[in-house]
């Protein structure tokens, strides 16, 4: 236990501090003396203290917080129960709370890092793409509207030329939303690590799924 790098806190059933390792004394920067004996609550994060009336409350599941440790860093806490016996529900049973904390500063950091990269990407894909987009679109509406009428003949080269110009320019305008779509779905991968994503659920063609795909290739 003293060698590990995770921090070590055992209470006993009141939520005082029994057992701590030397991890711990760097996270929070306080001697051991200062921890042992004393009420978690006085001496430690208040989510320490709110874990471990948790666990009291449930002794067969298991809790995890994000705490403030020294030098502005961040931890995770997970806490889990101490009992006699694991197949017992009484409240004699309950014997107090082990928790380990890790240092995920850096986790964190790189975390926010790539989704900052992610999102500045994809801002800079989203640009001019819409001008692809939008060119192809008028592309698309010039030759139906003005070049292809002028173009009418029974020459079956021709015709086959014309439709094979439809049906190109039609793919690179839908494959061109699709990107633009995708692209909005990453930007929502900040939603996503924040569990405020909506997902939505409706129906689709099979057939025009297979048609799209078979286009595109």
């Amino acid at each position: 236990m003293d060698n590990m790098p995770d921090g070590l806190i055992v209470t006993n059933l009141k939520g005082t501090i029994t057992r701590v390792n030397p991890a711990i004394t760097k996270m929070f920067d306080r001697p051991r003396e200062d921890l042992l004996e004393k009420d978690c609550q006085e001496v430690l994060d208040s989510k320490i203290h709110e874990l471990v009336n948790k666990i009291k409350g449930s002794p067969t599941e298991g809790f995890t917080a994000e705490i403030d440790l020294s030098d502005d860093h961040t931890g995770k806490a997970v806490a889990s129960a101490i009992v006699r016996d694991k197949l017992q529900d009484s409240d004699d049973n309950f014997l107090g709370t082990v928790i380990l904390i890790r240092d995920i500063t850096t986790e964190k950091e790189v975390d926010r890092m790539k989704t900052d990269f992610i999102s500045m990407v994809s801002h800079e894909l989203r640009t001019p793409l819409t001008s692809v987009v939008g060119y192809a679109k008028l592309i698309d509406k010039e030759l139906k509207n003005t070049i292809f009428p002028q173009s009418e003949t029974n020459d079956p080269k021709i015709k086959k030329a014309v439709e094979q110009v439809k049906a190109n320019t039609s793919v690179i305008v839908s494959e061109g939303d699709r990107l633009t779509s995708l692209i909005n779905d990453v930007l929502d991968i900040a939603k996503m690590e924040a569990g405020k994503m909506t997902w939505e659920s409706e129906s689709v063609s099979i057939e025009e799924v297979v048609d799209s795909a078979i286009a595109t290739v």
